[in-house]
């Protein structure tokens, strides 16, 4: 599936382009904002070639795509034209989340863009101290002066380049923010407030304060304006506004953010500066601990972008920041988890989904290696996250602290070098060895916890194979294909208890990708349910095969399935059994999982199960063995 295709199906699955209010983008997070999450099917962008995982926080609805994110957000905005431009009313939009979480959705959105700025040019912020630490280049040489003004241009300019997210985010006009934030900047203010001066204007005193490398008080600015325009745009006629908008604009604001905004803002950056090195200075072994411990839990849930601002203001107050350096801990750890998944495992479908995190473990960004691996097995993670605390402390104890923004990984590690940078490098050795270790020791296939007999159970001659399909001339073996088209779970890992407990027999269950069930081999339909949700199909060597469609999909009474056969009807492989509306189904609040038991296990020596994550039609999925 490309870019476009998954884009197509990603906007179809969240409730099309209708149910979008607005949509940005991180590292690799599509970050929507809908009108109405109800309408969007999880399940179905899950299912999705792609997709990592979706998750639904801080009033955002995520969809995790990994490192191709960037190319998936410009498909999606090519195909939703009104994006940029949406009309919808506030009355329209179903505000469901809380402060917090609107709160954490304004930081992620604005921040976000900007972010990926500064983690590029704080690598290069980080070799040029090397690099004058060696002896290399002097700070009073041409070179460094071009190259100091690359890497900290962004962070001065902080103003300029916030107000373009901001506008953006508030739906106000970009070039009056931009403006308002470049009057912040202006080179004789600049000057006039480092001379430390106050300023007087219409009687008020104020206290002259730098704005350079601040955040915060663009955002309100910008806050107030794209109120203020929206009123203005009301109250002037529209002959007048081409002139006067921008001038009242301006005008209002300007006055407002150097007398009101700026004041204000400071003293919560400076209060929020204040209590972080308090809690730091607490005892940062402790704290480092935790932060390591939890960093990646927070990720999970994409609500890290709350530790942002802290970060942010760290640098543009003192120009380092030493939460970073705890956090980094936290992604080492998850990194060192899938290394010793890949040294456990014979899984080999696990091996090679490992295997293709590392790359991107090894840049800090965790999204693939927590959705694609450790998580999803769960030891991996809890394992890592050990790690993790216990590098933190040692993080914490070194003192050690970033010189710029940046993902927290390996390469990016030059950026914390000086005080406290050779303890650093020990918190992450202990972080990573601690993770392989602990993996390792604790991890256990998932073919190890299924509920069906596992493959390497069958006679010696019968090696683990993917496809039964070369077994099927033992007289002794029978094979069963499978009758969806979707993602393979293990009967324990079903919601429903009575199926994952296997009281109605052993194998396996499919998450199907569309809605059609088909004969898994030649025989007789032995039971239809009148309902059409789930069918009963009689082997020849007579295994019975129960295929049941979701769970408590009964009392639906046949609504949106389409039964293709009669009760007594003979059948060959690959018959269409029922046609199913997915979409409906789910959006009715049912899971459509569908359990494939063998309803008379006890007539068979053994019944095992494909390693495969997914399948298709007529794929061979289990091989039952007659006593």
């Amino acid at each position: 599936m490309n870019n476009r295709e998954l884009a197509t199906e990603i906007l179809k699955y969240v409730g099309t382009e209708n149910n979008v209010d607005s949509l940005t983008h991180c590292v690799t997070r599509l970050r929507f904002k809908l009108i109405d999450n109800d309408k969007a099917d999880r399940s179905n962008i899950e299912s999705l070639e792609g997709v990592l995982s979706v998750v639904e926080s801080g009033g955002q609805f995520q969809v995790v795509i990994g490192n191709t994110v960037g190319d998936v957000y410009k498909e999606i905005v090519k195909l939703c034209k009104s994006l940029d431009d949406n009309k919808k009313t506030k009355e329209e939009i179903k505000e469901k989340s809380s402060i917090g979480s609107k709160i954490l959705d304004i930081i992620s959105s604005i921040l976000s863009p900007v972010l990926a700025i500064l983690a590029s040019l704080s690598l290069l912020k980080a070799l040029l101290v090397i690099l004058v630490h060696l002896n290399y280049i002097s700070t009073s040489s041409e070179i460094y002066y071009l190259f100091h003004a690359i890497e900290d241009g962004a962070l001065y300019f902080m103003p300029i380049l916030i107000a373009l997210s901001s506008a953006k985010k508030f739906k106000t006009n970009e070039f009056i923010a931009v403006t308002l934030g470049a009057i912040l900047l202006y080179p004789n203010v600049i000057e006039y407030l480092v001379k430390g001066g106050n300023f007087t204007f219409l009687s008020i005193n104020n206290k002259a304060i730098n704005y350079a490398y601040t955040f915060l008080p663009i955002i309100i600015s910008v806050l107030i304006l794209s109120r203020l325009e929206k009123f203005l745009n009301k109250a002037i006629n529209d002959n007048l506004k081409f002139f006067f908008l921008p001038f009242a604009c301006l005008g209002i604001m300007a006055p407002i953010t150097f007398i009101i905004v700026g004041p204000v803002s400071t003293f919560i950056t400076n209060s929020i500066g204040d209590i972080y090195e308090y809690i730091y200075n607490l005892s940062p072994i402790v704290f480092g601990g935790i932060v390591g411990g939890f960093w990646q839990a927070l990720v999970v849930r994409g609500i890290h972008w709350g530790a942002m601002p802290i970060v942010i203001n760290n640098l543009s107050i003192k120009g380092t920041d030493t939460f970073m350096a705890l956090a980094l801990c936290g992604g080492v750890g998850q990194a060192g988890a899938v290394l010793g998944v890949i040294l456990k495992t014979k899984n080999k479908n696990i091996r090679k989904t490992a295997l293709s995190t590392i790359p991107t473990g090894l840049l800090g960004i965790t999204e693939p290696t927590i959705y694609g691996v450790t998580l999803k097995h769960k030891t991996p993670f809890i394992c890592g996250s050990i790690g993790s605390a216990v590098g933190g402390a040692i993080a914490g104890y070194s003192g050690s602290a970033a010189m710029g923004y940046v993902i927290p990984g390996f390469l990016t590690l030059p950026v914390y070098f000086g005080k406290g940078f050779k303890v650093l490098l020990v918190a992450v050795a202990v972080s990573y060895i601690l993770s392989v270790v602990l993996t390792f020791i604790t991890f256990k296939d998932t073919v190890e916890k299924s509920s069906v007999t596992g493959i390497e159970n069958l006679d010696k001659k019968y090696k683990p194979i993917k496809d039964y399909s070369n077994l099927s001339k033992d007289n002794n073996i029978e094979i069963i294909y499978s009758p969806l088209k979707g993602e393979i779970k293990q009967l324990s890992q079903v919601s429903d208890k009575v199926f994952a407990e296997g009281v109605l027999g052993k194998g396996i269950a499919i998450t199907p990708y569309d809605g059609k069930l088909v004969s898994p081999i030649d025989g007789v339909v032995s039971v239809v349910f009148p309902t059409g949700h789930a069918v009963v199909v009689t082997s020849k060597e007579g295994a019975e095969i129960l295929m049941h469609i979701g769970f408590n999909t009964v009392s639906l009474d046949g609504k949106y399935f389409n039964t293709r056969v009669t009760q007594g009807q003979v059948v060959n492989k690959g018959d269409v059994l029922v046609e199913f509306d997915i979409d409906n189904i789910v959006r009715e609040g049912f899971e459509v999982t569908t359990p494939i038991v063998i309803t008379n296990s006890d007539n068979y020596a053994e019944i095992n199960g494909v390693e495969q994550e997914t399948v298709k039609y007529n794929d061979s999925i289990l091989c039952i063995k007659k006593k």
